[in-house]
This record gives C-alpha cells, sequence and structure tokens, in this order.
C-alpha cells in the first residue's frame, strides 16, 4: 500500500504526508537493514535481504534526493555482490533475485559491476548442471539415488535467475564495450546450445535484449558485429529444432526477429552480407513449425522483411 501511493505522489513535495512518511522509513529503516545484511550468514537472511531491496525501491524516490540515503543503493549491491558467492544453491539464487529487483525497480546503470559475477556464476553451474551422462539432454530429470542430480534442477533455477538478471542490468544510459558484449553473447549461446528449458529460454530472452542494445549503438552500430551473429543463428537453429517445448521454440523465434532488427541497422555494411540470407533460411524452420502461434507470427515476420 505504501509502496502504491508513494509512487501516486510528486516526490520533490517533502511536504505530501505520503513522502514525508517514506522519507522517515527510508531514514529509520534502511540503515538498519543495510546493517543487518552485512557479516556472517544465518538462516532466513535471505528474507532480510529481500526487505531490504523491496524498501530501496519504494524508497527510491526520496533517496536521490537526500545526500545521506543517496550511497545506500550501492552499498546494496556491494552485499548482493558478497551473498551471491556464498552459501547454499537455493540461497544463492534468491540472493541473483533480490539483485535483480533492485537493478529493475531503481532503474540502476552498473552491469559493469554486476556481470563480472553473474556471468562466473552461468559458468560455473550451467557447466555442472548438464554435465551428466546419465541425464543426457534433459538436465532437469532427477535419479533419487544421484546426489549430483538432485541438485541439479536447484542449480539450472540459479542459472536462469543470473541471466535474467543480466537482462535487466544491460545498461540504459550508455552501451556494452565490444568486448563485454562479446562476453555476454558467447555465454548466452553456449547454454542456448547445451541448457535444458528454462535456461535456454532466459538465454534466449537475453540474448533478444542483446541484439536489441547493440542495434541501437550509435550511428555505426559497430557493437553488432561483437555478438558473432553466425553464431547466433547457429543458436537459434539448434532451439527452433527442439520439439518438445513450445516455450523454446517461442523464444527462439523472438531472438530471429531482433536478429532481422540488428541485420537491418548495419545493411550497408559488407560485414554483414551474408546475413539476411542465413537468418530467412532459419525463418523457415519457424514457418514450418506445428504450433500455430509460431507458425503465424513466422509468417508475419517473414512478411515484413
Amino acid at each position: 500500500m505504501v509502496e502504491r501511493e508513494a509512487r501516486a505522489v510528486d516526490a520533490s513535495n517533502q511536504n505530501h504526508p505520503i513522502v514525508a512518511s517514506v522519507h522517515t522509513l527510508a531514514q529509520t529503516a534502511l540503515p538498519e537493514l543495510v546493517k543487518a545484511s552485512r557479516g556472517r550468514m544465518w538462516p532466513g537472511k535471505e528474507h532480510v535481504l529481500g526487505t531490504l531491496v523491496k524498501l530501496c525501491v519504494v524508497c527510491s524516490s526520496v533517496m536521490s534526493a537526500d545526500h545521506e540515503l543517496q550511497t545506500i543503493p550501492a552499498a546494496v549491491c556491494d552485499i548482493l555482490l558478497k551473498e551471491m558467492k556464498q552459501g547454499e544453491i537455493p540461497y544463492r539464487r534468491e540472493v541473483v533475485k533480490h539483485c535483480g529487483t533492485l537493478v529493475e525497480g531503481m532503474g540502476l546503470d552498473v552491469y559493469s559491476q554486476l556481470s563480472g559475477p553473474l556471468l562466473q556464476l552461468v559458468e560455473q553451474f550451467g557447466t555442472a548442471a548438464t554435465k551428466s551422462p546419465v541425464l543426457g539432454a534433459n538436465a532437469m530429470d532427477i535419479d533419487d539415488d544421484d546426489e549430483g542430480a538432485l541438485k541439479r534442477p536447484q542449480q539450472l533455477m540459479l542459472v536462469a535467475a543470473a541471466i535474467k538478471t543480466l537482462q535487466l542490468a544491460l545498461p540504459k544510459s550508455q552501451h556494452l564495450s565490444s568486448d563485454e558484449a562479446g562476453r555476454l553473447a558467447g555465454t548466452l549461446q553456449n547454454v542456448a546450445h547445451t541448457g535444458v528449458w528454462n535456461t535456454r529460454v532466459a538465454s534466449l530472452e537475453c540474448l533478444t535484449a542483446l541484439l536489441k542494445h547493440c542495434a541501437e549503438d550509435g550511428p555505426t552500430k559497430d557493437l553488432v558485429f561483437s555478438v558473432g551473429m553466425t553464431s547466433v543463428l547457429e543458436a537459434v537453429t539448434a532451439c527452433a529444432a527442439e520439439g518438445k517445448y513450445v516455450s523454446v521454440r517461442t523464444a527462439a523465434l523472438g531472438t530471429l526477429e531482433a536478429v532481422f532488427g540488428a541485420v537491418s541497422s548495419v545493411s550497408s555494411d559488407s560485414r554483414a552480407a551474408e546475413w539476411p540470407g542465413a537468418a530467412r533460411s532459419v525463418l523457415d524452420l519457424f514457418l514450418k513449425d506445428p504450433v500455430p502461434s509460431i507458425s503465424d507470427r513466422a509468417k508475419e515476420l517473414a512478411a515484413g522483411i
């Protein structure tokens, strides 16, 4: 209720009773929650972190106007970065999700700060969760006699959460460097190839957002060339051929739409000469999809290119 009412009023009006109440709440509760969130781990700490993040989002407008509170978002980011590196998988997943909530709710530009630890989680647990000759292509299956298999669903949910947070953290006021875009694209392409349905969907959705981000890179659009478009199309092709999960193929079609957008933004560059034909070849797979929601959307895409 406080959050809804706080959004409905002008935060610059310090005399408004709602703004004054939110400001008092921020001044009294936020420092104490920050203090409680530091230090060692203890059972239930993830709930305190969640409350801290939620309160930051609710109080974001008043924090920006109070110099004593302006350092709290950065402090909370530091706390979350530390916490996502320790503890059991379910705890770390909750911390990563809280991080995404903070970034999205406050509109923070902290990709350079978050990307390294989050990509490390994706690379570490994505590999661990899918390296199983017993489970084969479906690492979400569980063998009660296999201790490692019992951990894999949690690991995969952590990977999906980390990818979603990376997507939310893509910069709003500036662009990634070529190295940042290349590393993120490479990691996402690998997950799209080797992951299971939930991590594949997350990686494809993030790849879609990355392609749109790159296509907006000023007049030269050089960032588009850093993602490895041929590899992107190979990942989309692999997911388009996935016959079990409609959600994977739907996300893959969304990525292909972003590919066409990115290709269009660099159409005058000779380096992209082969991309349109390659993308149309992948589109043919979606045109033949047995699910109408996918094939009809593919027809609309074909008609617009």
